[in-house]
């Protein structure tokens, strides 16, 4: 599957979107469906397999927060003056996920904190077995509510939902 799309300029709030004027979306989209079996992906996998996937994601590159939150779900929402970009309708099949949040970079609107709001923590010891056997550099730590990831100058954080706190 051709990830490029995920590493696209990110959309600067303010600044006229030209990032695609070159490029004929129709044709893309036939002749490669990547980010629909992407999203068919983030929406219908485990929530293991989404976070090794989010993680093998980073380990490629930074990918454009407008774009790794599509693939999420719908009703986006952007805080210019926090840098927060928030999914607030996620697509999941399971359902297990209630919102993402990204805080990106003030000036190169990089992710920096991707934080994954769960109703509640699933068992996590497949998911740190997994991630010891495919990515032996990474580092992650465990509290009661919460499982963070740190990969390259990313943090993944799966969260139990901050409002049943």
């Amino acid at each position: 599957m051709n990830r490029e799309f995920l590493y696209k300029k990110p959309w600067i709030p303010n600044f006229i979107d030209d990032r695609y004027a070159s490029e004929n979306p129709i044709q893309s989209w036939l002749e490669d469906d990547s980010q629909g079996l992407l999203m068919r992906k983030f929406e219908e996998c485990s929530l293991d397999e989404l976070i090794l996937e989010l993680v093998d994601i980073f380990k490629r590159g930074n990918p454009s927060y407008d774009v790794l939150a599509a693939l999420f779900g719908s009703y986006l929402e952007f805080n210019e003056e926090k840098k927060i970009f928030s999914v607030h309708k996620i697509e999941r099949t399971n359902e297990d996920i209630i919102r993402v949040e990204m805080h990106v970079d003030a000036q190169s609107y990089e992710i920096r904190h991707l934080n994954l709001y769960a109703q509640e923590l699933p068992p996590l010891q497949s998911l740190k077995n997994k991630l010891n056997e495919l990515h032996k550099d990474i580092s992650f730590q465990e509290t009661s509510n919460e499982f963070v990831i740190t990969e390259r100058e990313c943090v993944i954080a799966i969260l139990k939902d901050k409002r049943d706190i």
